[in-house]
């Protein structure tokens, strides 16, 4: 998907060229995946004379937030304060992430 967030439309050749040599996938595995994310409604294909071209159909913003909320619900109970706790012990917090997190926390209580 990032590959495609940042550059669609690519035929399932262009994206295994890109990700192989992160991932050792085969352009098998490419196409297997390619071929559930279009049957999760993720992608939309269009014809081309090279191959099927691969577009995102989901931003990946919207994506993220999807990820971010089952991940807060599968491991945290649906609460955010425990992740942002495991977070502040488990990493060091730089003085800009706290000042952004208070920024948001006085955001959201206004609201």
């Amino acid at each position: 998907m990032e590959v495609l967030w940042g550059t669609a439309p690519l035929t399932a050749a262009h994206i295994a060229e890109q990700i192989s040599p992160k991932t050792g996938w085969h352009r098998k595995t490419v196409n297997t995946l390619l071929a559930r994310l279009v049957k999760k409604e993720a992608l939309a294909t269009t014809p081309s004379p090279g191959g099927k071209l691969y577009s995102p159909l989901i931003k990946r913003d919207d994506y993220a937030g999807a990820m971010a909320g089952s991940m807060v619900n599968r491991l945290f109970g649906g609460r955010v304060a425990p992740l942002v706790a495991h977070f502040a012990e488990s990493q060091s917090l730089s003085e800009r992430d706290i000042d952004e997190l208070k920024d948001l926390l006085r955001e959201l209580s206004d609201e």
